[in-house]
C-alpha cells in the first residue's frame, strides 16, 4: 500500500495546492509552500493562506504526519515550541488516519478542522472543535472514546499493557480483575490492537512514565 499512498499523496497535493513544493528523501516526503484553504462549520468560515511544512513518513499511515508552521505566526496554546502545530493527540491521529491511502486525510480530517478552531478560538475565545486536554490526560481521553467506555486510568493502563504484548496476561493484570478482564474487557483489547502493536507500546510508555514522574512528586 506505500506506494500507492505516495502517489496519491503526491497527486492530491499537485492538483489542489500549486504553490506548495514536493521534496522527497528516502525515508520522507515534505510538502512545504502556501497551503490555501477554504472552509466552513455551520456559519463561520476561514480563507487562510498559511505557510506550512507537512513532513510524511513514506511509512504513512504507520508513522504519522507532522505539520509545522514556517512563520511563527499562530499564537495559540496547540503549538509546540519547535513550531509543530498539536492538531490532536498521537492517539487521535493514529485512529483516525489507520486506514488512511493519502495526506488528504490529514488536510481534510485535522489541519483544516485546526485553522477553524484557531481562528474561532481568535475570535471568540473559545475552540471550535472542543479541546482535548494535553499530555497523559489526553490520552486517557483518547482511549475512552475510541473503546466507548467509562473505565479508569488505571484499568486503561492495564489494558494498554496487555494489548501491546509487553508483559503476559497474568503480569499485566492483578489476579483481583483477571476474570473481569478476560471476560468483560477482552473486546477493547481486539480493538487496541488494530492501531498496531508498536504503537500501543508507545502510549503505554508515555503513560507509564507520567505515572512514575506523579508517585515521584508524592513522595518527595
Amino acid at each position: 500500500m506505500g506506494n500507492v499512498t505516495i502517489e496519491n499523496s503526491k497527486l492530491f497535493i499537485k492538483d489542489n495546492f500549486p504553490e506548495v513544493s514536493i521534496q522527497e528523501t528516502n525515508t520522507e516526503i515534505i510538502f512545504e509552500g502556501r497551503f490555501i484553504l477554504h472552509a466552513k462549520k455551520g456559519t463561520f468560515e476561514i480563507h487562510e493562506a498559511p505557510l506550512l511544512k507537512i513532513v510524511m513518513n513514506k511509512d504513512y499511515p504507520r508513522s504519522l504526519p507532522v505539520c509545522y508552521d514556517l512563520t511563527g505566526k499562530i499564537k495559540y496554546d496547540h503549538v509546540f515550541l519547535n513550531g509543530a502545530l498539536c492538531v490532536a493527540t498521537q492517539l487521535d491521529l493514529a485512529i483516525t488516519l489507520k486506514d488512511s491511502v493519502s495526506i488528504q486525510d490529514y488536510l481534510d480530517k485535522f489541519i483544516i478542522p485546526y485553522f477553524l478552531s484557531y481562528r474561532y478560538w481568535q475570535k471568540t475565545g473559545k475552540d471550535l472543535n472542543g479541546d482535548r486536554s494535553h499530555g497523559a490526560k489526553g490520552i486517557y481521553e483518547s482511549l475512552r472514546e475510541y473503546l466507548s467506555c467509562n473505565l479508569s486510568d488505571e484499568e486503561l493502563l492495564i489494558l494498554l499493557c496487555w494489548a501491546s504484548k509487553l508483559k503476559k496476561f497474568k503480569r499485566c493484570v492483578p489476579k483481583q480483575l483477571q476474570e473481569k478482564f478476560k471476560t468483560k474487557y477482552i473486546i477493547y483489547v481486539h480493538r487496541l490492537r488494530t492501531l498496531g502493536i508498536n504503537y500501543l507500546r508507545l502510549q503505554y510508555q508515555i503513560l507509564s512514565v507520567t505515572l512514575s514522574g506523579s508517585s515521584n512528586k508524592t513522595t518527595n
